[in-house]
């Protein structure tokens, strides 16, 4: 598997795939399809809050576990 990607340069990759996502998102903004590619964007930025929201909401959730055992931690509260 490491032979077959050798060579590969992950960003270049990204850069292009972004490349060609615009190109399209142009055409279909000349053909009239500008709610198509609002939906699309809407759709990848939507994607991108849920997960830093799970990340948000899951680091939170940590942090007042930590708290409650801190607070009523081995001595009781005092």
């Amino acid at each position: 598997m490491k032979a077959r990607f050798e060579g590969i340069d992950p960003n270049e990759v990204r850069k292009l795939a972004d490349e060609k996502k615009r190109l399209e998102d142009e055409q279909r903004i000349k053909a009239g399809e500008f709610d198509k590619v609002l939906d699309g964007r809407m759709k990848t930025a939507r994607t991108e809050w849920d997960r830093q929201l799970a990340n948000v909401t899951s680091e939170r959730d940590t942090l007042n576990a930590r708290l409650s055992v801190i607070q009523i931690g081995p001595g009781g509260r005092d």
